[in-house]
């Protein structure tokens, strides 16, 4: 389980902060803080990816929404959670993600293992 970027908590499974070029897990985004942040703005994103989503600067660092899904098999239920970056998921740009988050992207312990 990832911190969040902004609290360092658990960040639970809201979204994942994604290097867009790379696609490396650098964090987890918790709900409360999304929230505080945001408001519900990124649950209604309908914008491109591709830039920033609070400027028009180009968005570097993806703010992806877990999504829960079920598999039956014959004899039992799996749950999983995954997400995907898309040209529909909502970016940051370096400033924007700089200011929410708690200290260095690159800090130990951030990073998925």
């Amino acid at each position: 389980m990832m911190d969040c970027i902004c609290c360092g908590r658990p960040a639970g499974y809201n979204r994942a902060v994604v290097d867009v070029l790379s696609g490396r897990e650098l964090a987890g985004f918790c709900r409360n803080c999304e929230l505080d942040e945001f408001g519900r703005t990124l649950e209604r994103f309908t914008g491109t990816g591709s830039q920033c989503t609070v400027c028009n600067r180009d968005g570097h660092i993806a703010l992806a929404a877990w999504q829960p899904s079920v598999e039956r098999s014959a004899s039992k239920l799996v749950s999983r959670v995954t997400y995907e970056v898309t040209d529909r998921t909502p970016t940051l740009c370096d400033e924007h993600i700089h200011q929410i988050a708690d200290g260095p992207l690159d800090a130990p312990g951030r990073a998925s293992r």
